[in-house]
């Protein structure tokens, strides 16, 4: 999995990686990944921080947002629905800012 990430972080296919990396490299990208991650769930977190705070920041919300609230849900099989009440308070903020 990993390489497959990196390929991807660097542009490149895995055959790509194989043909023009040897193991010291190699293991200099894990070691870094390790320090640094890139790709995949931490992208989500990346946003879903961005998103919290920009959430957190209007001035009229009642309940601060959460960083858990914003991650996306690719383990779940059904789609989030949002209550009717919930839409309205959102509609309600955006018409009053």
């Amino acid at each position: 999995m990993f390489l497959f990430r990196l390929a991807l972080a660097l542009g490149k296919t895995v055959n790509e990686l194989y043909q023009t990396m040897d193991a010291v490299e190699l293991a200099e990208w894990r070691a870094f990944a390790a320090i640094e991650p890139f790709g995949g769930p931490v992208d989500d977190v990346r946003g879903a921080i961005i998103a919290a705070a920009a959430a957190n920041s209007h001035p009229y919300r009642k309940r601060a947002v959460r960083v858990q609230d914003c991650l996306p849900a690719w383990h779940e099989h059904k789609p989030r629905i949002m209550k009717t009440e919930d839409m309205k308070q959102v509609f309600a903020a955006w018409a009053n800012s």
